[in-house]
């Protein structure tokens, strides 16, 4: 039997008078009953498409490669669809049949049955069963129309199905058609009612599909909130931190200054001892000052009220006036500070305290966490439409996982600095910078590696 014969597995074909009854069927629905006129939309269709109901059939399948693809972008759908179709097979045993599903563009996923020449008749996976291809079938149809369907005998093309009734309904998800499924029998062994099964189990498959996707919906959203209380969890303890460390901060210069109070209440006037008091109170109060513009820089910038006096700048001058601002500290510590600035020397539109600003304390950071006898260098030069300026040390480094958080409102790294600091400095260097409308990125190769700080700022001519 060729694939465009009549086909049929049991003993003899289906008579005229089956095939009539059929016609029957569908001839007394009344005029404005759907399923009629999905059929007559459908001829509609194949006709205006160029196929003819009484030419030859050119079944079409895709390659392998393709093939693999659409059954992996189909998976889901034929896990579910597979379970329901065994049963309907099994459910039909002993009828010759063939149930399958199809992707949205009618590609066929998978089948099963007990029908004969299935592979003649191109109801394996991968051939083409689109009603653009096909013309009026089950599966193609149903996609079309969106709604169930049954296609009896001559209905389809005569020279393919001329024995053959199809039943097809579509499958939906998140409201659209993705594909169909559908039941196909000899004419003889069809049923007016199999339509409802066919529809019925499509719903099945649609509910399915549904819960899955709420199930997804619900994990993505425990996940989600489970990562938000641990964003408030972090933030909650870098606010504990901060508060600890503030607290410290405090400390030493309220208890110096009490100390000093008490020297000028409690000793007989002595000019020596006034003013060694004085100096004390003096040094710390400046402290205190200190902190707390720290304190009101962050808001500014969290808050984004950061004003900006800008001019052309040099950047080579405000590196030198930055670096003279930490030396005495680097001193202290034996540690070099190298300045190497390339041609042309880098100029910038912007606010020369504020730049100076990120500088000192970008250097600051660098002598405070590099042990004695290191060297700070620092590279300034042009790329293309940036001005760019590295600081590298020889320091403790930075652990990889705190890397992505350094820039961060409060944020501590811990395992690695030597010494403790309110976690202000570099979410105030990275707020100078993109106020510049420039960019700041750290770099560290681990904890006693060493650190890189890179600014880039767009530069002027």
């Amino acid at each position: 039997m060729s694939m465009h014969e009549p086909f049929s597995v049991r003993e003899g074909i289906a008579t005229g008078s089956e095939l009539e009854s059929w016609r029957g069927f569908l001839a007394k629905l009344p005029e404005d009953q759907p399923l009629r006129d999905v059929i007559l939309a459908s001829w509609q269709r194949s006709f205006a498409a160029g196929l003819r109901r009484d030419g030859v059939i050119d079944f079409q399948r895709v390659d392998d490669t393709e093939l693999e693809a659409i059954l992996e972008r189909n998976r889901e759908l034929i896990d579910v669809a597979k379970t329901h179709l065994d049963w309907i097979s099994a459910f039909m045993s002993g009828t010759d049949h063939v149930a399958y599903v199809t992707d949205r563009n009618g590609i066929v996923l998978y089948s099963v049955g007990d029908l004969a020449h299935s592979d003649e008749l191109c109801l394996t996976p991968g051939y083409d069963w689109s009603e653009a291809k096909m013309g009026t079938n089950g599966a193609g149809t149903a996609i079309a129309a969106d709604r169930p369907i049954a296609v009896i005998g001559a209905e389809h093309f005569a020279t393919a199905f001329e024995d053959c009734t199809c039943t097809g309904a579509p499958i939906h998800r998140g409201g659209e058609v993705i594909g169909a499924i559908d039941i196909s029998t000899s004419a003889a062994d069809a049923q007016p009612d199999r339509i409802a099964l066919v529809a019925h189990v499509a719903f099945v498959i649609d509910r399915e599909l549904a819960l899955q996707d709420e199930a997804r919906r619900q994990q993505s959203y425990g996940n989600r909130e489970h990562r938000e209380r641990m964003v408030l969890q972090e933030a909650n303890a870098r606010k504990e931190r901060f508060i600890a460390a503030l607290a410290h901060e405090l400390r030493s210069p309220m208890a110096a200054i009490s100390a000093a109070a008490e020297v000028l209440t409690q000793t007989p006037p002595d000019s020596r001892n006034v003013a060694a008091a004085g100096g004390v109170v003096m040094r710390q109060a400046t402290h205190v000052s200190s902190l707390i513009e720290q304190l009101m820089e962050a808001s500014r910038v969290a808050n984004m009220r950061l004003k900006l006096k800008r001019s052309r700048v040099e950047l080579e001058d405000v590196v030198r006036q930055s670096i003279e601002a930490v030396r005495p500290a680097a001193r202290r510590k034996r540690q070099k500070i190298e300045l190497t600035v390339a041609a042309p020397s880098p100029a910038v539109h912007g606010d020369r305290t504020r730049l100076t600003q990120l500088f000192v304390n970008l250097l600051d950071n660098a002598s405070r966490y590099s042990g004695k006898a290191k060297t700070i260098r620092i590279e300034a030069a042009v790329s293309d439409a940036e001005a760019v300026v590295r600081i590298r040390d020889e320091g403790c480094g930075i652990a990889p996982e705190a890397l992505r958080n350094i820039f961060d409102l409060l944020f501590q790294a811990e395992g690695g600095h030597s010494e403790s600091g309110l976690g202000l400095g570099l979410s105030l260097v990275r707020g100078i910078v993109e106020a510049h409308g420039g960019r700041v990125t750290a770099h560290s190769d681990g904890i006693g590696h060493g650190s890189e700080f890179v600014v880039r700022l767009p530069r002027v001519d």
